[in-house]
């Protein structure tokens, strides 16, 4: 689901026109505040599956123009 998120995404910001991606944005810092220290918490202990996962929602926040602290810690991984 995260990949097919993020092609979603690569489609409207390759339209010829403006769209506007600020409800995707606030859906995705709200679900990240909510998850982000299980997630880390997974990732921390070495879980490669929760890794990768991590490294896409980072993906998908900087594709969404997103900052969000779990972002640093994926890359950082």
């Amino acid at each position: 689901m995260l990949q097919r998120l993020q092609e979603t995404i690569d489609l409207f910001l390759n339209l010829p026109f403006e769209v506007r991606l600020w409800e995707a944005q606030n859906t995705y810092q709200a679900m990240m505040r909510y998850y982000a220290g299980q997630v880390r918490e997974r990732a921390e202990r070495e879980d490669p599956e929760t890794r990768v996962r991590l490294e896409g929602l980072a993906r998908l926040g900087e594709k969404l123009n997103v900052r969000m602290q779990i972002a640093s810690a994926a890359h950082a991984a």
